[in-house]
């Protein structure tokens, strides 16, 4: 499901990502591939999911997310 993200100061310079697809694995895997690649400290990437596409285009918001991946969703 979909979540407003309340963003913090310390946060401003972080990358944020939109990962939409219908099947959850798909979603978790992205999410996780993505966060490990983010251990190094100097990278900050917040990474978020949806596996409901007609609600997360319904709620998306210019310029909030840097990268949307929409993945062999039926939108």
């Amino acid at each position: 499901m979909y979540h407003t993200v309340v963003i913090k100061d310390e946060q401003q310079l972080w990358k944020r990502i939109l990962i939409v697809d219908d099947d959850a694995d798909t979603n978790i895997t992205f999410k996780t591939w993505i966060e490990d690649s983010n251990n190094d400290g100097s990278k900050r990437i917040e990474v978020h999911t949806s596996s409901n596409p007609t609600v997360a285009m319904s709620e998306f918001k210019p310029h909030f997310y840097d990268l949307l991946l929409a993945l062999t969703c039926h939108i």
